[in-house]
């Protein structure tokens, strides 16, 4: 009868173990989600202030306006023919500003990194739950 007690006991104390380390888990995984979220935040807010400011600056706003001749959309009967040129000519020109930041800055590429690392923490801690719950099942 001793014996099946102590069995008894080992096995709460196993449990009452398993849960504690799941719970740390748990805790662990929110502080995990919470730094990826602040992180994420405090990219985007400096790729936001910084994209500002290159495009707000007296180069990026002169190439963005200027026109050459060659450039300048061809008078049509209607506004529509123009208006849809210059449209044109303005995404182009915004993709190339953009496109120049990004190669200049690797904000995005930078971005991308850290959301693979925070994805792989994210996995670290999943993985480290589910081998838990498994032993709980054994």
């Amino acid at each position: 009868m001793l014996n099946a007690s102590g069995d008894h006991v080992n096995a709460e104390q196993k449990i009452l173990s398993i849960l504690h380390r799941l719970n740390k888990i748990k805790s662990q995984q929110g502080q995990v989600m919470e730094e990826l979220q602040n992180n994420m935040k405090t990219q985007v807010d400096v790729a936001v202030k910084t994209l500002s400011e290159y495009l707000k600056s007296v180069d990026i706003r002169a190439r963005f306006t200027s026109w050459t001749l060659d450039e300048v959309p061809k008078a049509e009967n209607s506004w529509m023919v123009p208006r849809s040129n210059i449209l044109i000519v303005f995404r182009f020109r915004m993709k190339d500003i953009l496109d120049q930041w990004e190669e200049d800055n690797q904000m995005f590429e930078n971005a991308r990194e850290s959301l693979a690392e925070g994805r792989t923490s994210w996995a670290f801690h999943n993985t480290r739950k589910q081998s838990v719950n498994c032993r709980t099942r054994l």
